[in-house]
């Protein structure tokens, strides 16, 4: 009987030990430093937990190793890194890095490794750089007189902005990384100039799965470049298209989710967008949306010399098992149209066999982003949104997978007090429930918000 109760406590040590390590990894996803992990007889169940945290952040250790599939890595010296976790090496070229994981070390051993993860590739190092950014945390759970213990060893997520100075002026983009440890911003850097031209937009988006980033500049002249961050330093800007101009922000970037393969979608000379696609470690030709792989018909935009598109907005499903993307637009026309990314071409959410214009009437302008569109986090459903150039309302439509809402137009919604004309929009969705809140600046500097 006494034994079959220990087995029982001794279980239900390990689940309540468990559910201290998904306490922390929440709290520490949520922005809580690691040194302020730590917490002692947090109740849970029949039993309590302990907390304990230790950051481990270093580049002492050098690597060599002369195949790709050795579970044991040879280092200089394993002092000053994780008992167990996840590290980083890296070779002098941009991208060459591969990321391990290990379960134990030596003085001079990494040991138990597992090769090449997180979408880097296993190869041969010698005497290469090993970085390791991490929290490792450990969970005590105890019920009774059974005592659980259990590891988990958490990688910083670190945030980074980018930024240019002196508008009109700078041709450098600037950024800075966000240092969870100290919770603080780090030291300004410069990334790469893309062109001698000053820097209009920029968007920067971040993979799932990588630690990678990708950021677009466009220029005054409506050059737009691309730039990788490989987790240390920016590739050489790759030019994408020269058709822009730079007052407005004709390209956006997303990621999908599932393939985490970046995607950009931008103002071409045809008034027909194009994209790009890179993969994480090339990017694909041009391909326009209207072609005989994607819309059948041209995309709508308006007639004349000079006609383009003004502003791109891209939003990408937030389910695991998805590469959908949509896509809502304006152009010099005063037009707004949307379009979705399959993960393998682009279609009309109407199911018109002629794509036509969503509004013609809209308070579209080369300074203003009058467009957004965001997905609800539970349903995944997408929701489009834009001001009317009535200045009396916005108007919306939702795609949800199979349908579009409301007829060509969309549905109106009043402006609630002065009525005005409706410039900035910006959706943000809640990540808990289907709800999205827009805010709207109008002419008049008022910021009004709807949900």
């Amino acid at each position: 009987v006494r034994s079959s109760s220990e087995h029982a406590q001794s279980d239900q040590a390990y689940f309540i030990a468990y559910s201290g390590l998904e306490r922390a990894s929440y709290r520490y996803g949520a922005g809580t430093s690691c040194a302020s992990l730590a917490e002692t007889d947090i109740a849970a169940g029949n039993g309590k937990f302990d907390i304990s945290a230790a950051a481990y952040r270093v580049s002492a250790a050098t690597a060599t190793v002369n195949n790709a599939n050795s579970q044991t890595i040879a280092v200089s010296d394993t002092s000053g890194y994780a008992p167990l976790g996840r590290a980083r090496i890296r070779t002098a070229a941009f991208g060459a890095i591969e990321e391990i994981h290990y379960s134990g070390k030596t003085a001079n051993k990494f040991t138990g490794v597992t090769r090449g993860v997180a979408g880097t590739t296993a190869v041969a190092h010698a005497a290469a750089p090993v970085y390791q950014d991490l929290c490792l945390v450990r969970a005590t759970g105890r019920v009774g007189n059974s005592v659980r213990v259990l590891e988990r060893a958490l990688h910083d997520a670190n945030s980074m902005m980018v930024y240019a100075k002196m508008a009109g002026i700078t041709t450098t983009p600037y950024y800075r990384l966000w240092d969870q440890s100290t919770a603080a911003w780090g030291a300004e850097a410069a990334a790469n100039a893309p062109s001698a031209n000053p820097i209009q937009q920029m968007v920067l988006k971040f993979a799932r799965t990588r630690n990678e980033a990708i950021l677009g500049t466009l220029s005054s002249t409506g050059a737009l470049h691309i730039q990788i961050w490989d987790g240390f330093e920016w590739s050489t800007p790759t030019l994408v298209a020269t058709s822009s101009t730079g007052a407005s922000r004709a390209f956006d970037i997303a990621y999908e989710t599932q393939n985490d393969r970046a995607l950009i979608v931008y103002n071409t000379s045809t008034r027909n967008p194009g994209y790009q696609i890179w993969d994480g470690s090339t990017l694909s030709a041009e391909v326009l949306l209207s072609s005989a792989a994607n819309l059948n018909a041209t995309y709508p935009s308006p007639s004349g010399a000079g006609a383009r598109q003004t502003w791109i907005a891209l939003a990408a499903k937030p389910a695991l098992n998805s590469n959908e993307i949509v896509m809502i637009s304006t152009d010099t026309g005063d037009d707004v149209y949307g379009a979705r990314w399959s993960g393998a071409s682009w279609s009309d959410m109407d199911n018109d066999p002629t794509p036509v214009s969503w509004d013609t009437t809209t308070s579209n302008g080369t300074d203003r982003e009058a467009v957004a569109v965001a997905y609800e986090s539970v349903s995944g459903d997408a929701l489009f949104v834009w001001a009317d150039a009535s200045n009396t309302f916005f108007k919306w439509r939702a795609w949800s997978g199979g349908a579009m809402s409301a007829p060509i137009g969309g549905t109106q919604v009043a402006f609630t007090g002065t009525a005005t004309l409706g410039l900035w929009l910006r959706l943000a969705s809640d990540l808990n429930s289907d709800q999205i809140m827009l805010g709207i600046q109008d002419a008049a500097a008022d910021l009004r918000k709807y949900m």
